[in-house]
């Protein structure tokens, strides 16, 4: 999220849409938040990259930011 706010702010975000509404709006009409983490296990195979993937593929279908509505285009 840090990261995320310092490229918006130098206006040097990789994803140029959020980054003209980000200029556009003010940072002020933009929320950050964490909405899941993986739960770790202790398990040998436990692959946490893909446990994340997961969770970011279910994420972008409930909160529909693959589409006008957000972002994450594909």
């Amino acid at each position: 999220m840090n990261r995320a706010r310092f490229e918006l702010n130098l206006r040097s975000h990789r994803n140029k849409a959020l980054q003209r509404d980000w200029v556009a709006q003010g940072a002020t009409h933009f929320g950050f938040e964490v909405i899941d983490r993986v739960k770790e296990r202790d398990d040998p195979a436990f692959d946490r990259a893909a446990e994340l993937e997961k969770l970011l593929e279910l994420w972008r279908e409930e909160l529909q930011c693959t589409t006008d509505k957000g972002y994450n285009t594909p």
